[in-house]
């Protein structure tokens, strides 16, 4: 087998092994729609929305939950929605890792 048959096949490997879980979405973002309301968008989530910041009529607030990340890494996930109007107008997700125990 050649070097670069060697290099396909691993490369054909990794993607297969690691595809699906690359591609696997922490939230529902395809069943978010702007101009929902808070409760629609809780609903689609099937997570509680926490408050973090805004005054009334302008209130951003987060989504939490685990990352999926494949191995040993413990992260967390974040999607921040902005609801103007008491309708939904964007939403931003951010992770992060967490500090090991030991």
């Amino acid at each position: 087998m050649s070097r670069r048959s060697q290099i396909q096949r691993c490369l054909l490997v990794t993607v297969l092994a690691a595809g699906p879980a690359a591609c696997t979405r922490p939230y529902s973002f395809e069943k978010l729609a702007f101009g929902m309301s808070r409760v629609e968008a809780q609903a689609a989530l099937g997570q509680p929305l926490t408050y973090v910041s805004g005054a009334a009529g302008s209130e951003t607030y987060v989504v939490e939950q685990s990352a999926r990340v494949p191995g040993m890494f413990p992260s967390g996930e974040r999607l921040y929605l902005q609801f103007r109007g008491e309708r939904l107008t964007s939403w931003k997700g951010n992770w992060d890792m967490q500090k090991r125990l030991f």
